[in-house]
């Protein structure tokens, strides 16, 4: 049995009000700052992870495909008959052929 977000024979979650803002999304919600150790901690980590994301972001990786099956997913991707999605739950990607 499939069952969608939006499907009424689902069971939903009750709405409890005090757990939900009523601003629009160009308000933005600015929690009041912990102490100072606290926040020092948080600006710290903050700066390492830049640091480390920068070291990182810019090297070349090996990619994980041979040229033979990089080669077989480009045309896959391609193909005007073909439809390529990710598939539910991490499961790789599917091929879905397109009806004319």
């Amino acid at each position: 049995k499939n069952i969608h977000v939006d499907d009424p024979a689902k069971p939903q979650p009750p709405y409890i009000p005090k757990l939900h803002f009523k601003k629009s999304r160009e308000e933005r919600y600015d929690p009041p700052q912990a102490n100072e150790e606290v926040e020092a901690g948080i600006k710290r980590f903050s700066d390492r992870l830049s640091k480390e994301h920068a070291k990182y972001a810019s090297k070349w990786s090996q990619p994980n495909l041979s040229k033979q099956e990089f080669s077989v997913l480009y045309s896959l991707k391609n193909n005007p008959n073909l439809i390529i999605i990710f598939a539910d739950k991490n499961l790789g990607p599917a091929v879905i052929e397109r009806s004319v």
